[in-house]
């Protein structure tokens, strides 16, 4: 569970680098700080951010009644926790996919 390296340096990637690629759009690619390599998301990890960010709305309901009125703050919270944890599993290839 750490921040990915880069293959050519070994210079670790910035955390704040990897939340500004996935503000930006989960196809913004990241460059290397020390050799200016970019790095493109692994598909895998688009695909599992684009389920885990819009899965509580399908459970809406459930959420509703667990949490009252407080389901949209739950989601807010939801959100920021990927984006918290995103940096130390998502995975960057060279090659764009």
């Amino acid at each position: 569970m750490f921040v990915q390296k880069c293959r050519k340096c070994s210079k670790n990637f910035r955390w704040t680098t990897i939340v500004t690629s996935l503000l930006k759009g989960l196809g913004h690619p990241i460059e290397c700080l020390n050799c200016n390599t970019k790095y493109y998301m692994k598909m895998v990890y688009r695909v599992i951010i684009t389920v885990l960010i819009p899965l509580p709305i399908l459970f809406h309901n459930f959420l509703y009644e667990i949490f009252k009125s407080y389901s949209s703050l739950f989601y807010i919270i939801w959100i920021f926790i990927i984006i918290v944890l995103f940096p130390f599993f998502v995975r960057y290839d060279t090659k764009e996919i």
